[in-house]
């Protein structure tokens, strides 16, 4: 749940380029010409409070399992359907071993200089921090 919902929050790509349009095409009352680049904004969907009530709190319990169902697009952040990232299955198995092994040999401590709401730079479609986070590990 808390490795789902910091994916939400900040998910690693902020824009997907999913497809260009074979023919015009109105969706929703929104016009697409023909050979339009349509873009899926991955920050804005895992932002929306109409997706996510209070969409900037961080709350894992969204992906409990006593939590009612959202919409299947509405949390993205490997993509969808049959162009979904290839590694996100690896990527979120290194993930949990790398947070495992850390958790397990270390307790993780704030350094004390860290801001309420985390600064973010998107220099292309990649989400980074503004500033690098700091933390302190003490053996346990």
């Amino acid at each position: 749940m808390v490795v789902q919902e910091c994916l939400r929050l900040y998910p690693p790509v902020v824009l997907l380029l999913s497809r260009a349009c074979r023919a015009d095409t109105t969706i929703m009352g929104q016009f697409f010409p023909k050979g339009a680049n349509i873009m899926v904004p991955v920050w804005h969907i895992h932002h929306d409070p109409e997706l996510w009530p209070d969409p900037f709190k961080f709350d894992p319990e969204r992906f409990g399992p006593d939590a009612p169902p959202h919409h299947p697009a509405a949390f993205i952040p490997f993509g969808l359907g049959p162009r979904m990232c290839l590694g996100m299955r690896f990527a979120l198995l290194e993930l949990k071993t790398a947070l495992c092994k850390i958790i397990r040999k270390y307790r993780i401590v704030p350094c004390g200089n860290e801001k309420e709401h985390l600064e973010l730079t998107v220099p292309i479609a990649i989400i980074n921090p503004k500033r690098a986070i700091k933390v302190r590990l003490h053996p346990r």
